[in-house]
């Protein structure tokens, strides 16, 4: 993430690049309302006083806990947030994927990383591959005879990717290899 030392003027303005969990309070100078944008590649989030984790990855999902956010599908630059059009709003309980909104069941699991643990809760194998990949940086492949398997439980960020494959594999028999930077699970 990227931000000033300090706010100047008018506008609030961070660039994220991954993902990140957001308080923002609402502020005021000379009684007009400093905005608050948070910019990644693909798109800008503009903050209207909320609780929300962006996850500008390969997911680009963003899921709010309270309040309010808009989006702009332009992205990069600082200080272009002003001439941004943000057509697409959420409400609480919603994850914006970029191209449709998605009520969540359970808002808490877009946080979970913050929390400490992966939430395999209505998650697949294939699903938790990609967090798997992002949070260990390595590259998994799985067996498509595998990828659809349904999980459910919790695992704590701290254990070693082997503990947290070797639990998988209590549960669902599977074997997987480590080649490099590379997993394959079958």
């Amino acid at each position: 993430m990227r931000y000033p030392i300090s706010f100047r003027g008018d506008i609030r303005e961070v660039a994220l690049d991954g993902e990140g969990y957001f308080e923002v309070a609402k502020q005021e100078r000379n009684h007009k309302r400093v905005p608050f944008f948070v910019r990644g590649d693909r798109q800008t989030i503009q903050v209207l006083g909320t609780k929300f984790n962006a996850d500008f990855t390969a997911n680009n999902e963003t899921a709010l806990l309270e309040g309010s956010v808009a989006f702009s599908d332009r992205g990069s630059s600082l200080e272009q947030s002003r001439k941004d059009q943000f057509s697409v709003r959420i409400r609480p309980n919603q994850v914006y994927d970029g191209k449709k909104i998605i009520e969540a069941k359970d808002i808490a699991r877009y946080i979970d990383w913050k929390e400490g643990y992966f939430d395999l809760n209505d998650l697949n194998v294939g699903q938790l591959s990609r967090k798997l990949s992002a949070w260990y940086g390595v590259e998994i492949k799985v067996d498509n005879s595998l990828a659809q398997v349904q999980l459910f439980g919790r695992v704590r960020r701290d254990k070693s990717l082997k503990e947290v494959l070797d639990l998988i594999a209590q549960v669902h028999p599977m074997n997987y290899t480590m080649e490099n930077n590379y997993i394959y699970i079958k």
